[in-house]
């Protein structure tokens, strides 16, 4: 980085100087340093915008580090070159984060999406993928105004809480768009939010969660894109239309009376009274699986497209789950440590740039190797990251730094993972925890128990 260094004393023009070039070094050739618009300052700051935005990647992709810790990984990094002594005091890097413009984020996550390959097509089909999952965050008086408790939590064991809609690419897996809601913003309402992103002829795949008629319509008639979803099983009004196949049929769908949440009475008086939707059904009986018949149904009808070809893909849905572990647990989006709501979408939005870019070293890595993406490991690219990081920055010609950048595409791309399709994941934990009594009162007037052995505590 350019930085002008400032004049109050070697040590401050040190530290304006520093480029955390481990980050740099591999995410400088999809985020333009020069284009990242900084704000207009009166005077020179320590932790300048650029400087802070980062220092703010680097904290998530080392896996959500404390401010205390990215601070000692600074001070390390100047120390080794200046030997001078940094004060560890975390609270201007904190204060650079809360003025971070939201706007410079978002540049760079226009950036890096302009970068990826162009998505995989399916019979002339961009294919999408939506699902939602949630998020716990530090509990304030503000995150509490903005992200409520969920319904039917106790203010003395619960925290606020957020609805996360994520729309994904089939082929690189890369988050797209996203929307945000409080615990009692549906996943469907967080799907209207996200249709301006979608093309004519898309088609999207979701779980049974967006299989509506309304969902059906709107999307195919406002934005041209098809859904394939698994069957809801509330859904008893269609009547066979056409035979296609064994197990496969047009099928026609009734309105229902009952207006969605996400529409106004209007809306839905004007939507019509029939839809034509392919319905497709599989025996799927497997050891360790609840599920033995599945059944999708898609407002996609080009009777060229094989049954099986429809099932498969919409079996490949999985994938979706597992990103959605990885940004949740192994990136450590599960629990915001934001103090407000700004402060929760810059945050939440530097974890799903900080995804996006593990994601596209992992498809170079992929291509490179000519292995299948499914079978690389998130977590084994972002160690790859922070130790290839360092020794990149410290290439001193063109020659050194590609023969690293091909040792460390090699390393990323060794197939960690075993093939996922058709495995048995129960949601069990085997690991007991430890027995100490719950905390279910106010912690000030908690008494402990003088028999460890019970689990609940009295307040």
């Amino acid at each position: 980085m350019n930085d002008k260094t400032g004049k109050s004393s070697d040590c401050v023009a040190n530290i304006q100087r520093m480029d955390f070039s481990e980050i740099v070094s591999l995410f400088d050739r999809f985020i333009s340093l020069e284009s990242l618009e900084e704000r207009p300052k009166s005077r020179e700051r320590v932790y300048s915008d650029v400087r802070t935005f980062w220092m703010f990647l680097a904290q998530i992709i080392w896996g959500n580090l404390a401010c205390d810790a990215i601070i000692q990984k600074a001070i390390s990094w100047l120390e080794s070159e200046t030997k001078k002594e940094i004060s560890p005091n975390t609270s201007g890097y904190a204060q650079a984060r809360q003025r971070l413009p939201s706007s410079m984020i978002r540049q760079a996550s226009d950036q890096t999406r302009d970068k990826l390959p162009p998505g995989k097509l399916f019979h002339g089909h961009a294919v999408k993928q939506v699902d939602g999952s949630g998020a716990t965050m530090a509990d304030t008086d503000a995150n509490r105004q903005e992200y409520p408790y969920r319904a039917g939590g106790k203010s003395h064991n619960a925290f606020p809480a957020m609805n996360l809609l994520l729309i994904l690419d089939w082929l690189t897996e890369t988050i797209i768009d996203w929307a945000v809601g409080n615990a009692e913003v549906s996943e469907r309402s967080l799907f209207i939010t996200t249709w301006p992103v979608l093309s004519p002829s898309d088609l999207v795949i979701g779980d049974r969660g967006f299989c509506g008629y309304g969902q059906f319509w709107w999307v195919q008639h406002h934005c041209g894109a098809f859904l394939l979803t698994r069957l809801h099983g509330a859904r008893k009004h269609r009547r066979i239309i056409k035979d296609l196949g064994p197990d496969d049929h047009l099928v026609e769908w009734t309105k229902s009376s009952t207006t969605p949440r996400w529409l106004s009475a209007e809306e839905w008086a004007a939507v019509p009274e029939k839809l034509i939707v392919r319905e497709i059904s599989a025996d799927i009986s497997r050891h360790g699986f609840r599920v033995h018949q599945l059944t999708i149904v898609t407002t996609l009808l080009d009777e060229t497209i094989p049954a099986d070809e429809l099932l498969g893909l919409y079996r490949d849905r999985w994938s979706i789950e597992v990103n959605l572990r990885n940004l949740k647990i192994t990136l450590g989006v599960d629990i915001l440590r934001g103090k407000t709501p700004d402060m929760i979408a810059k945050e939440l939005s530097m974890f799903l740039l900080a995804y996006n870019l593990i994601r596209t070293i992992m498809c170079e890595a992929a291509e490179r190797h000519n292995v299948p993406l499914e079978r690389i490991s998130s977590k084994s690219t972002m160690t790859a990251i922070e130790t290839w990081g360092l020794l990149l920055s410290k290439a001193s010609t063109l020659a050194e730094r590609e023969a690293l950048l091909q040792q460390f595409y090699r390393v990323v791309a060794y197939p960690r993972c075993r093939n996922r399709r058709g495995r048995s994941e129960p949601r069990a934990v085997k690991r007991r925890p430890k027995a100490y009594q719950l905390l279910t009162g106010d912690r000030h007037s908690f008494k402990e128990s003088p028999h460890r052995g019970r689990k609940k505590a009295t307040a």
